[in-house]
Formats: C-alpha cells, structure tokens, sequence
C-alpha cells in the first residue's frame, strides 16, 4: 500500500515547466462575512485544489488504486467529491483533484477525507485520512443612517 506523503486542500496547485509544484494558501480555517442569515446550503462559487503525494512501496508494482477525496460539512454532509485511479510506476505519485463550489452555510469544523483502495480487493478502503477545515461566520455590522 503507498505511504501517503501530503494531503492538503489550497486555494491553488501552480505547476512549473520542470513538473514541480507549489501549494498557493493552504486552506485550514476560513471566514464567512455576512449581513444576514446564510442559508444551511448555501455554496460559495469557489475553485479550489487538493493535492496528495504518494511513495511507493515494494508490495504496490503493478497494483491500481482508487483514491476519493470528499468533503464534509460540520454536520457530516457530503457536498463534494472526486474519484481517480492510479498505477504506482514511480517512486512518487501525486494526484490533483479539481474542487468546484464550498457550502458556507454551516460554521464549525468540516472535514477532508481521503479514502484509498486496492482494485483488486474492492470491497473496502484501506486507508483512511482526514483534514479538518475550521469555518467561521462573521457578521458584518449594520450601517444604519440617523436623521
């Protein structure tokens, strides 16, 4: 099974002419401001990244996995997620997945989660990760006119 290196969500994955990646904004804990109730599933139209890094290891020659990555709100809902398979023919292997829309509606604590899995023992995950991503409601103060 490939040893997971780096799992991280950022605002953007920039890739130079040598194949080389930088992390732009590591998104860890945002702020929402608001100057009203935000609905529960309201989704901010947003385009971010997440990026894993894995290491092969002798046992994964040959081998095809699964990786899905799926966000989670503070209640446990699902609002997004990505599927992709990969072959270990390197020493390394990084995965970009492409995150279209963020639902701010719920402040609090949601979560990243990357699953991986053998194809050819379908059945289940056998690794399981997790990023926690704080979201935190602010709201704006009212501009009120006085006579």
């Amino acid at each position: 099974m490939p040893k997971l290196l780096l799992f991280v969500p950022c605002q953007k994955v920039l890739i130079d002419q040598d194949n080389t990646i930088s992390t732009v904004s590591i998104i860890q804990e945002m702020w929402l401001e608001a100057g009203a109730t935000v609905p529960p599933d309201f989704q901010a139209a947003v385009r971010w990244d997440v990026v894993t890094l894995w290491f092969r290891l002798p046992e994964d020659d040959g081998r095809t996995f699964e990786q899905v990555v799926m966000l989670l709100t503070s209640d446990g809902t699902m609002t997004s997620h990505t599927k992709l398979q990969f072959s270990m023919s390197t020493p390394f292997h990084r995965t970009l997945s492409y995150m279209y829309g963020f639902q701010v509606g719920q402040p609090g604590t949601h979560h990243l989660e990357l699953k991986l899995k053998d194809m050819a023992n379908e059945s289940s995950f056998i690794q399981e990760h997790t990023f926690p991503m704080l979201l935190n409601h602010r709201t704006k103060p009212e501009t009120g006119r006085t006579a």
